[in-house]
């Protein structure tokens, strides 16, 4: 920019509006120029905020990944907790069964044997009945009879 004004000179002492030309290529040389160094700041910019935010997703994506291993490993603990259990639920009810099983035999034997009480019970009953019998018709033959 030096060499201009001289030259500006030379030309406005024989062209009145050599100015002109010169000023307006100085004013679009400049608008250019700093559009470069705003362009190239934007670009910079650009560039630092996308790899903030590639940061940040990854950030993002290993907090994601660690919570969906913490909840995978929740939901296995809780299948293995429900396989625990299903195995538990199986035994307590097989063992159920058994003693009920268990149960219902010791209930058939009473009464298998209460009925054989009671025919014993009857059994007795009866003799005791004929046995009274006996001795009321032994005691009318021993008692002395009365003549009129």
């Amino acid at each position: 920019m030096e060499g201009w004004s001289n030259i500006i000179r030379m030309l406005s002492t024989k062209y009145s509006w050599a100015w002109f030309p010169v000023v307006i290529f100085m004013i679009i040389s400049s608008f250019v120029l700093l559009n470069l160094v705003i362009a190239v700041l934007c670009e910079a910019l650009s560039a630092i905020k996308k790899m903030e935010d590639a940061e940040k997703d990854t950030t993002t994506k290993k907090r994601v990944d660690e919570e969906n291993q913490l909840m995978i490993s929740n939901i296995e603990m809780m299948i293995e907790d429900a396989k625990t259990n299903e195995v538990l639920t199986r035994r307590i009810v097989s063992n159920i069964q058994g003693d009920m099983t268990n149960t219902t035999e010791a209930v058939h034997k009473l009464t298998l044997q209460m009925d054989d009480m009671q025919k014993a019970l009857v059994g007795i009953f009866e003799l005791q009945v004929q046995m009274a019998r006996e001795l009321q018709v032994r005691s009318n033959e021993k008692a002395p009879q009365h003549r009129e």
